[in-house]
């Protein structure tokens, strides 16, 4: 399975995830507005009754802030019901069988290498996989279609959730699957606020 198709899994994933608890975050968001606009009501015919008539202006006052409360409460909720999504989604990408990970790090790393000299940085949850005898194989590939297969694993490791990152000198290439769901979070975030939500706009709306 190649990234790309790891990508649309991840895709996939978030826009179940946010069609499942779709139903539960409108009923929440709905409820804090009832529940602050009622208040806000509450304390303006409290004012109402109390000021009389210069008490019109300051009951406009208090619906108008508590709507933005809600408002803002609504909005808190949609950002962590995203969040979910997207953890869960990631949490499957981290959970990748170790002989399909090492699959698509071998045909990652056919495809991006470019002088066939790097050093490859990897996580250290991955050490136990991506071994030297691994590198070895992948070097024979490498060669096998005329490149020159030099890899070599870096002594260091980083934290990452998966992929690698290719260094020679101090040029690096970023192949980690960290950097893939940040670039693909601003495609993937608007359409997941709209399965939650019905927004056009992503979470801000």
């Amino acid at each position: 399975m190649g990234l790309d198709k790891i990508l649309e899994k991840v895709h996939s994933d978030a826009r179940a995830e946010a069609a499942r608890i779709d139903a539960q975050a409108k009923e929440q968001v709905q409820a804090m507005m009832r529940a602050a606009e009622e208040k806000g009501r509450a304390l303006a015919a409290e004012i109402a009754e109390k000021a009389g008539a210069q008490a019109e202006e300051q009951a406009k006052r208090v619906i108008t802030l508590a709507g933005l409360d809600a408002r803002r409460r609504g909005l808190d909720a949609k950002q962590r019901l995203i969040k979910q999504a997207f953890d869960r989604a990631e949490s499957r990408l981290a959970a990748i069988p170790d002989e399909e990970y090492c699959a698509l790090i071998r045909k990652m790393l056919l495809r991006t290498v470019k002088t066939g000299d790097e050093e490859i940085i990897i996580s250290n949850r991955d050490a136990s996989r991506i071994t030297p005898s691994f590198i070895a194989e992948v070097n024979a590939a490498l060669a096998a279609s005329g490149r020159k297969g030099n890899l070599r694993l870096s002594p260091t490791t980083r934290e990452m959730l998966g992929g690698f990152v290719l260094a020679e000198g101090r040029v690096e290439s970023n192949n980690t699957f960290d950097v893939a769901l940040r670039l693909h979070r601003d495609d993937l975030e608007p359409e997941v606020a709209r399965v939650l939500f019905g927004e056009a706009g992503g979470s801000q709306g």
